[in-house]
């Protein structure tokens, strides 16, 4: 009887474990393939957020679906989504319990702090001035942008003070990687890492010459978002008349990964969350990428919805701010 048993208790763990690791169980990470090599790690999709709001709308991509939600805000600077920031590439960033963009509307050109607390936001307060056509960025920590009164020079804030900088790293677009000291700019046709320490930023080349990529030979590169470890740059792609949005993708080495394709001409953004990239046009159209592969998972055109820019949250949750300047949540 003791043998049959140990017999039973043996086929049993078998079963157990080839149920466990054997019978093609589906990845989490989106667009890649089943199956995994033992002992390599495996990415868990993180799931959306409970909301305390019903979502405006939803939209299939593959066959998940995306809740959109209508944060509640009081009326937002227009100049936030004027057609010159538009045509300057304003990025909206977060920091700590805020979100910053430059604000147009008027003669000179402000940055201003919107406070936002789960699906509610406060009225926006003017932090700093900038310069027109540059953009801001953030490590999370600080926020980085062009002095107003020396475009050579830039200035900090970090939620209570502003401060003056050293020298401006030469570029017009620049992103921070969260936790760290770190940015990512384009000066000419060179990528550079910029370490900022004691008001000053020290510069390091992640890619000498990207115009020597394929198709990149009239290109200007964007930072969007970067990890470290990933690097991402918006760049557009000119076909007759209108300008096609490309993403690209670089790894720590400033060597090419993948190539995101977006469609839509008018007023585009991108973003990148931690298992998606996402490309909307301001007629509604909205495009989800798996970020690991590059692959579309799907695309729709959202009713009542005219995306302009578009900010990280936080996992999958995208801060989105339309043509009104209203402000959204979206889940992937």
């Amino acid at each position: 009887m003791k043998w049959k048993t140990l017999g039973l208790s043996i086929a049993t763990g078998l079963l157990a474990t080839s149920l466990l690791f054997g019978c093609g169980g589906k990845s989490n990470d989106p667009g890649s393939k089943p199956t995994q090599a033992a002992g390599t790690s495996q990415t868990t999709e993180v799931s959306q957020p409970k909301r305390s709001v019903e979502p405006s709308s939803t939209f299939k991509y593959g066959e998940k679906t995306a809740h959109v939600y209508a944060v509640k805000s009081p009326a937002l600077p227009k100049g936030i989504v004027s057609n010159r920031n538009a045509n300057s590439k304003g990025r909206m960033v977060l920091m700590q319990d805020a979100v910053y963009v430059a604000d147009l509307g008027g003669k000179d050109v402000k940055v201003v702090r919107i406070p936002l607390k789960e699906e509610t936001a406060a009225e926006a307060t003017t932090v700093a001035s900038t310069k027109a056509g540059a953009s801001i960025g953030t490590n999370g920590k600080v926020l980085v942008y062009q002095n107003a009164e020396n475009k050579k020079k830039f200035c900090t804030y970090d939620g209570k003070t502003a401060a003056d900088g050293g020298a401006w790293p030469g570029a017009t677009y620049i992103t921070g990687i969260a936790g760290t000291e770190k940015f990512v700019n384009n000066a000419a046709n060179t990528i550079n890492i910029l370490t900022l320490g004691n008001g000053e930023f020290a510069s390091k080349v992640l890619l000498e010459d990207y115009s020597a990529l394929s198709g990149l030979s009239d290109a200007t590169l964007k930072p969007v978002y970067a990890d470290g470890k990933e690097f991402f740059f918006e760049y557009d792609v000119e076909k007759g008349d209108d300008d096609l949005p490309r993403l690209i993708a670089l790894d720590d080495k400033g060597k090419e990964l993948r190539r995101f394709e977006g469609i839509g001409e008018v007023w585009t953004d991108w973003c990148v969350t931690k298992d998606y990239v996402v490309k909307v046009a301001s007629k509604g159209e909205v495009q989800v990428f798996a970020r690991a592969t590059g692959k579309e998972l799907g695309k729709a055109t959202v009713d009542n919805f005219h995306p302009m820019k578009l900010c990280l949250l936080k996992d999958n949750s995208i801060l989105v701010c339309d043509t009104e300047a209203r402000l959204f949540i979206l889940d992937l």
